[in-house]
């Protein structure tokens, strides 16, 4: 288990748990074990038979900053193979789960943080908040599945602009491509609601239509995965993303100029 406080807080109000990531000082980047907690807890809630949706949402403003590029993540191939492996377990425990999940976006959800958003069943937005997909300025694959997830909300083309480019989206473009639900000055309170509705519904028929929309959409996710976690073991076996952590780590922009495709 992580040393320190622990990563993640759960509180329940009636049928509806809400999950958060507690980690404001790293604006919630996650370790591979602050992910594994974060699944241990998603886990306990969704077997917990009173537990009818979740609210999922970070602390200190912000959903999540992707991985903590200052730990396991910037130690190389196997340090890459183990985060990622954490973030495919995260990303399969939020499809897979049965509640409902609603995640609240405030900040930014930052590279695979961006999963998070893009994988919950409703997704609620404050109007200052973004996706950031920097994948490609810190030299490393994008992960967690964004590549899949997207490519299957909003089409190749536009992915491939999003990805390729490393643009970030605003809450409202978000919105626009049908990625999120809505935008709210009050997203907790929003998302509250969203729980609220969900839990009150026919909890067999809400889990059905969950499953079954996810398996129509997704049902490549895990050679999709499979492919990813080998493209990105092999990208961190480069220069490309030392150049590209390090440049980020020391706000610099990064120079690639050496770098030769294979």
């Amino acid at each position: 288990m992580p040393e320190g406080p622990a990563p993640v807080r759960v509180a329940r109000d009636g049928a509806v748990a809400t999950v958060v990531i507690d980690r404001p000082d790293r604006r919630n980047a996650l370790r591979p074990q602050d992910i594994a907690v974060l699944v241990a807890e998603l886990d306990a809630v969704d077997r917990d038979q009173g537990v009818r949706a979740v609210v999922l949402g970070g602390a200190g403003g912000v959903l999540c900053a992707g991985g903590d590029l200052a730990g396991d993540v910037a130690e190389g191939p196997a340090g890459a193979v183990r985060y990622l492996s954490e973030f495919h377990r995260l990303l399969r425990s939020l499809l897979q789960m049965i509640v409902p999940v609603v995640v609240v976006l405030e900040g930014a959800a930052v590279g695979a943080g961006a999963s998070l958003a893009l994988a919950a069943d409703v997704c609620v937005a404050d109007p200052q908040s973004r996706i950031a997909l920097p994948f490609v300025h810190r030299g490393i694959v994008a992960d967690s599945g964004l590549g899949l997830l997207l490519a299957r909300q909003i089409g190749l083309a536009r992915t491939k602009v999003l990805l390729l480019g490393g643009r970030p989206l605003s809450a409202e473009r978000a919105v626009e491509l049908g990625l999120i639900a809505e935008v709210d000055p009050d997203p907790w309170g929003a998302a509250r609601r969203w729980a609220g509705e969900l839990a009150a519904g026919p909890p067999v028929a809400t889990a059905s239509i969950k499953r079954l929309v996810n398996q129509a959409v997704l049902a490549d996710l895990e050679p999709y995965l499979a492919h990813e976690l080998a493209a990105a073991s092999a990208s961190m076996g480069t220069d490309e993303p030392g150049e590209g952590i390090a440049a980020f780590l020391e706000k610099r922009p990064p120079d690639f100029s050496g770098s030769h495709h294979g």
